[in-house]
């Protein structure tokens, strides 16, 4: 594992998210980033119901984020390493080429065991989740 990493250092985590399918490691890294990037251990069920529209996370609802919403400052435990690119990315005045290059980072700094598709997929997936500017919005 990379030293410079934004994740918990728990093995326990670390083995547990390892060994899971694709679709649920898709649906931990991108409901956790988003709770790191607002802030968030707890959100309402229109911004739960709003993330999972906008990606495709659960077909069988949206309870099944809810866990990696709250326990998001548990699986990025040393987000400092990623703090200043969540708050580019959430950032509605910051232009694409910057936020490019935060979603790059947040990619290289991601661990192989939180990692669920090739790189190309999940630079797609942030890409989509930081340029939809109603998730982050002070009102969602």
């Amino acid at each position: 594992m990379n030293s410079k990493t934004a994740t918990t250092d728990n093995r326990f985590i670390q083995y547990l998210v390892n060994r899971l399918p694709s679709h649920l490691k898709r649906i931990i890294f991108l409901a956790s980033i988003t709770a790191a990037a607002k802030n968030v251990s707890e959100t309402d069920e229109e911004f739960i119901d709003k993330l999972n529209s906008l990606m495709q996370l659960s077909n069988t609802g949206n309870n099944a984020l809810k866990l990696p919403i709250y326990i998001n400052r548990l699986i990025w435990k040393h987000r400092e390493y990623i703090q200043k690119d969540l708050d580019t990315l959430v950032c509605p005045t910051s232009d694409d080429q910057s936020k490019q290059a935060c979603v790059d980072r947040i990619d290289q700094l991601t661990p192989t065991w939180l990692k669920y598709a090739d790189r190309e997929t999940i630079v797609g997936d942030l890409n989509k989740l930081f340029r939809c500017n109603n998730l982050f919005s002070r009102a969602a």
